[in-house]
């Protein structure tokens, strides 16, 4: 009788034990390709989204490379010269000009100076003016300057008033120029624009500083630079300059520079300017 339960387990244990194995198995092999199908889809989302990202980026930076680069060059053509140089010394030249906008009334109560270059060398005279009014028929009345009759001769290069006549201590520095114009050049959208780089320098002992006379070198081919006169003009011993730095051409800027007004670290200063249009 003993023996029946030991058969009975025996018998218990056979059929338990494949079922187990089969259990397990299918468990196995379901698991094992969600896996694999779960990585790839992974995988070629990552990679996607990879790819439009770094597609964006390259769009983005070559857009704001592009815009940052044209604003400056595009800006570097433009009116920015003795724009508003002022001081208690005037210049001018004898012609017709616009009442007021051109010629202010107190110009007529000023006391000038012309000079003259003769024979290379530049002379200075105290003279008279006498105004009158020009009529024009297309710009309207103007107002003239000419000198009094006892001045009358050779036309002055320019008059300069407010410059004082006493004799400055001659300086031991000298100063001189390089004057640059290079060929137009084309520039982005069709602009085309023109090289021109002015420099002064002062020779101080041994050593020597420079000063650019322009705020930019690269200008519109309609900037009329010219130097009118180069040479001491305040008795000074140093060079001076004269010249006329109009950006168009439908009008003159003369702009006065002096070497004696000049602040420490500068060349020359810009003390007067006369603007005036064609008509």
């Amino acid at each position: 009788m003993r023996s029946i339960p030991f058969i009975l387990i025996f018998f218990l244990l056979i059929a338990c034990g494949p079922k187990k194995e089969k259990a397990s198995q299918p468990n196995t092999t379901e698991i094992t390709p969600a896996i694999e199908s779960n990585s790839a889809e992974i995988q070629i989302d990552t990679t996607e989204a990879d790819a439009q990202i770094t597609i964006e980026e390259v769009e983005v930076s070559e857009t704001d490379t592009t815009e940052s680069e044209s604003i400056p060059a595009d800006d570097s053509v433009g009116e920015q010269h003795y724009n508003e140089v002022s001081s208690e010394i005037s210049i001018f030249q004898l012609g017709s000009y616009a009442e007021e906008e051109e010629m202010p009334s107190s110009f007529k109560d000023k006391e000038w100076t012309a000079y003259y270059v003769i024979n290379g060398v530049l002379e200075k005279q105290e003279v008279k003016l006498e105004f009158g009014v020009e009529e024009m028929q297309d710009c309207g009345d103007d107002i003239f300057a000419e000198l009094s009759g006892e001045h009358k001769g050779i036309t002055p290069l320019f008059l300069v008033s407010g410059l004082n006549n006493e004799q400055l201590e001659a300086s031991p520095n000298t100063v001189s120029f390089d004057f640059q114009t290079g060929p137009p050049v084309d520039g982005q959208y069709n602009k085309v624009s023109s090289f021109v780089k002015w420099t002064a320098f002062k020779t101080i002992g041994n050593d020597s500083i420079q000063q650019s006379l322009l705020n930019q070198e690269r200008v519109s081919l309609e900037a009329n630079y010219k130097v009118m006169y180069q040479g001491d003009i305040d008795g000074d011993g140093q060079d001076d300059l004269v010249a006329d730095m109009a950006e168009g051409y439908s009008y003159s800027r003369i702009v006065l520079f002096l070497s004696s007004r000049a602040k420490e670290g500068e060349v020359l200063a810009a003390v007067a300017q006369f603007l005036y249009w064609y008509c």
